[in-house]
């Protein structure tokens, strides 16, 4: 889940299977390379919550999932603000 971002915005997840931590946007973008991006907007108190009841069938044990939000606000460095990145591994 992401909190604490701007109410309304327009928010990118990248999904990884990798990390290489990349500059970006005056931040650093730890899901490159990305493969898979999800558009969202934030709720009125700016969060998003993704229910996560299993994981994607065919991953084997073992398998490392990076994810990290980008949203949309003009407060931010170059406009945008960066969440903090989470790893996921299967079981």
């Amino acid at each position: 889940g992401l909190t604490n971002a701007r109410p309304g915005a327009l928010s990118a997840l990248f999904v990884s299977l990798a990390s290489t931590p990349t500059p970006f946007k005056g931040g650093v973008l730890v899901t490159v390379p990305v493969t898979l991006t999800v558009y969202l907007l934030t709720n009125p108190l700016g969060s998003i919550q993704i229910p996560w009841a299993a994981w994607p069938a065919g991953l084997p044990g073992g398998t490392s999932l990076y994810f990290q939000y980008a949203i949309k606000d003009l407060a931010a460095v170059q406009g945008v603000a960066l969440s903090n990145g989470l790893k996921a591994t299967a079981p």
